[in-house]
């Protein structure tokens, strides 16, 4: 297969999302640097750099000045390695969580733990004024989010680490969670209650589809065009409501069976016909 199939796979294919999601926080990455190596050839030492106005202030006056920032901020990142820590833990959530609930929710997740970290670091902004002078920025809340919704609604589902050892989700999240977001809050504090604030969004929201609550679908609803999901309509002879309820509680038996058979052995253990009903239903249920 060609390299320019491969990305066309990638970006259509069923991590298409996730996909799209990683690619933008690449090149927004870029084209930061880009922009204050031009500043510094142009001016010297003295640069604003691109991502000040992309990042969310500490300093409240200064953030209703750009409000945009609430949202820009999580695809904002300066250093390659805080990039490539986000990335990793996004591509190895996010396409559980696609496998698990779909693309489209993956996204809308992503950007609900994202809003709910700058929120929660603008309030710890407000309470403690040493933190004005901070800037927040990074995917790092919304990836969380990802982790622990992922792992609040499969908790027991077992993972490979490094190939070598077996863990359950709810471990391996909480362990995640404990080391990103609790150990040491005296470094990096702002970012840290950011990560909280994202934690705890992934946890309502992981507990709600596990509890089939529904409560946040219309907003999910939003991100089925940036996951390129594509409505069409289909024309059928209509049903009774007796035969619509009784498929959908056999679409949904047969799809807690798959997700438990994930559960006990991973989602290696699937066989194609599996894999492919999982992902043309996960969100008919």
């Amino acid at each position: 297969m060609s390299f320019s199939n491969d990305m066309r796979m990638a970006f259509t294919g069923t991590y298409r999302g996730l996909n799209r999601l990683l690619f933008l926080l690449v090149v927004v990455f870029l084209l930061i640097n880009i922009g204050d190596a031009l500043q510094l050839m142009n001016k010297g030492r003295q640069i604003h750099s691109v991502s000040l106005y992309l990042s969310i202030p500490g300093w409240f006056q200064d953030f209703l000045a750009q409000g945009w920032s609430l949202l820009t901020y999580m695809f904002t990142h300066e250093s390659l390695l805080h990039l490539l820590g986000n990335v990793l833990w996004l591509y190895s959530f996010g396409r559980m969580f696609t496998d698990l609930l779909g693309g489209s929710r993956m996204l809308g997740l992503f950007v609900l733990g994202g809003l709910c970290g700058g929120i929660f670091f603008l309030i710890l902004a407000q309470l403690v004024p040493a933190f004005r002078d901070f800037h927040l920025l990074g995917a790092s809340a919304g990836a969380m989010a990802v982790v622990i919704a992922t792992a609040a609604y499969r908790p027991e589902q077992v993972v490979s680490l490094f190939g070598v050892w077996q863990i359950r989700l709810k471990y391996l999240a909480l362990i995640s969670f404990v080391f990103f977001s609790l150990l040491n809050l005296s470094d990096n504090t702002g970012g840290k209650v950011a990560h909280i604030g994202g934690s705890l969004m992934g946890l309502i929201y992981g507990w709600q589809m596990r509890k089939k609550n529904g409560m946040l679908e219309s907003f999910m609803k939003l991100f089925r065009k940036a996951d390129g999901t594509k409505l069409k309509v289909v024309h059928r002879r209509p049903v009774s409501d007796e035969v619509f309820h009784d498929t959908r509680v056999n679409r949904r038996k047969k799809i807690d069976e798959i997700l438990d058979k994930i559960s006990r052995s991973g989602y290696d253990s699937l066989n194609p016909e599996e894999k492919k009903y999982l992902q043309e239903n996960h969100d008919k249920t």
